[in-house]
């Protein structure tokens, strides 16, 4: 019968494997601009609408256009789209001088939406009851759609991506790319 290794020794290597690989998996993908999660609607125009904001006022989508806009289509119970809003709320601040529009589009009723907001901020213009507009882009939770002065969208994307490093192993919200597109429709 051959010699067995020590415990500690096994234990080990099977430490620096899992290292190795983890270290591996967390590397920072090179940058990804430019790829969409919803390909089928870059270069397309917005779809116009008129509907009601939360306090009952219509808002068009012809009186919006010609700025720059980022549209979030969400929910109130949307783990992913309640994760993001902290950094959407960044994103809408750090843009306050660029004059772009800043819309969160949602199924929800007005009344679950304030309930919702009582526990959170988000500082978006909240379009609620928007189901049948948002039946055009497929009931995807949640949806950011960057859109340029002359009504084009120009990226379409899930969830704010999430990073991962040594410092942050279990993943961070990482919301350069979201920047960079942001600051490509200010131009």
């Amino acid at each position: 019968m051959g010699e067995q290794l020590p415990t500690d020794f096994m234990k080990n290597i099977l430490l620096a494997l899992f290292a190795v690989t983890l270290l591996a998996a967390c590397q920072t993908a090179p940058e990804q601009f430019g790829e969409e999660d919803y390909p089928k609607f870059i270069g397309q125009e917005f779809p116009d609408f008129e509907l009601k904001d939360m306090e009952g006022r219509t808002v068009r989508w012809s009186e919006i256009k010609g700025r720059p806009a980022l549209v979030n289509f969400w929910f109130t119970t949307c783990p992913p789209c309640v994760a993001e809003m902290p950094h959407l709320n960044a994103l809408k601040k750090d843009f306050a001088g660029e004059d772009i529009a800043f819309l969160a589009i949602s199924p929800d009723d007005s009344l679950k939406i304030r309930q919702f907001l009582e526990k959170r901020d988000f500082n978006f213009d909240i379009i609620p009851n928007a189901q049948a507009y948002i039946n055009f882009f497929g009931n995807e939770y949640p949806m950011n759609v960057f859109i340029d002065r002359r009504g084009i969208i120009r990226h379409a994307r899930g969830a704010i991506p999430t990073s991962f490093d040594q410092r942050h192993p279990q993943g961070f919200m990482d919301d350069r790319q979201f920047r960079r597109m942001l600051g490509q429709l200010a131009r």
